[in-house]
């Protein structure tokens, strides 16, 4: 009995060893694996610069926006309605317009009648007295578009960002909208 009781004792040893050697290894395998996901995500670099921003006024309609010194002007519109910039690797597209508002347009239809055209597109709505957003995704790209609208004319701003450098540009675009100006309403 003696003999058979120093078996179990090593077989339960042998066995506590085992497990003890199997759950070390599966937790470092998991701590290896965890460290691996974390380096698995891929977001665009940002660099550590300060961000120089110009001022772009348009005469016509009287707005004015603040825009990344870098980002290269892609297209100016005719009678000198607006402007657009691209951001220096192609993933932000920004574009500010201005018109009459000749048909008295209601902002409340305005918006109405754009969520209607978006459909399933369309994503978020946000608005306030003068002004409305609308965001949705078109082509692998994310769009925000803001309007804002009085009697007399129309304001907008338009951001196209592609979709893999939405967190990249998300304080930019902010900060350019934040410094967009409406001109008389």
């Amino acid at each position: 009995t003696s003999s058979s009781f120093k078996i179990i004792v090593m077989l339960l040893c042998l066995i506590s060893i085992g497990i003890g050697g199997f759950y070390l290894t599966n937790n470092k395998r998991t701590q290896i694996v965890e460290s691996k996901e974390e380096n698995v995500e891929v977001k665009p670099e940002t660099p550590n610069t300060e961000i120089k921003y110009q001022i772009y006024n348009n005469e016509r309609f009287g707005f004015s926006v603040e825009v990344p010194s870098d980002f290269v002007p892609a297209h100016a519109f005719e009678n000198n309605d607006g402007q657009g910039w691209n951001s220096p690797d192609g993933h932000l597209q920004l574009v500010v317009s201005g018109l009459y508002n000749t048909l008295q347009t209601d902002i409340s239809d305005a918006k109405r009648k754009e969520i209607e055209k978006l459909g399933d597109s369309f994503s978020y709505e946000d608005e306030g007295n003068d002004w409305y957003r609308l965001g949705w995704y078109e082509n692998n790209k994310n769009i925000i578009k803001k309007v804002f609208m009085g009697k007399g004319a129309i304001n907008t701003i338009v951001f196209a960002i592609s979709s893999d450098y939405v967190d990249k540009y998300e304080e930019i675009v902010a900060a350019i909208e934040e410094s967009f100006k409406p001109g008389e309403l």
